[in-house]
């Protein structure tokens, strides 16, 4: 019987990974590059760099608060990227 609790709990576990899977594929995702990375840089100022960026180049009026993850990911030379 403790086998199949076991197996019972996987599977369990397996469900909500994919549920939160799931969700976090359909979040609106964009990856832009070559953002220069700042001295004192946090997820708050280089959201509200991202939102200069696009309001620049798009015309896109992007507040810190629409972003709902920011991420700096590492670049093919070791430096980080950001990703949005």
């Amino acid at each position: 019987m403790s086998k199949l609790k076991k197996t019972y709990d996987v599977s369990k576990t397996a469900h909500k990974k994919a549920n939160y899977n799931e969700q976090y594929s359909r979040k609106n995702n964009i990856k832009i590059l070559n953002i220069p990375e700042a001295k004192e840089e946090n997820e708050i100022t280089l959201a509200k760099t991202v939102g200069q960026i696009l309001k620049t180049h798009t015309e896109v009026d992007l507040q810190p608060i629409d972003i709902v993850a920011l991420h700096r990911i590492p670049s093919k030379r070791g430096r980080f990227a950001p990703y949005l």
